[in-house]
């Protein structure tokens, strides 16, 4: 086991774990993961997207997450996937960390 502490690094020795182990009752965190939402279908979130950018000049990743719930890294992949297909009517313009999302004429 290790532990890191503000670029500290600290490797127990086995038979400190084993007594704090013999020592110690541990409970599950009530914290869980957050998942990317299921509320909406793809295709309702990309009419979500177009409705958005009828009524925006343009749109972040983190506009589109507020928007349908998915995580970061969720919205930005189906963004850019929707970005690629040449009939979703989503387009990009500048790139990487200071992309954004507007209406395709």
């Amino acid at each position: 086991m290790s532990i890191c502490v503000k670029n500290i690094n600290f490797r127990a020795d086995n038979k400190f774990i084993q007594e704090t182990g013999e020592h110690c009752y541990l409970d599950r965190s009530k914290w869980k993961f957050r998942r990317s939402s299921q509320r909406y279908t793809p295709e309702q979130r990309l009419k979500m997207a177009q409705d958005y950018l009828e009524q925006h000049p343009l749109m972040k990743v983190t506009d589109y997450c507020q928007l349908t719930g998915l995580l970061r890294n969720a919205a930005a992949r189906e963004l850019k996937l929707w970005s690629e297909t040449p009939d979703s009517g989503i387009g990009t313009m500048g790139r990487e960390t200071h992309k954004v999302y507007i209406r395709k004429r």
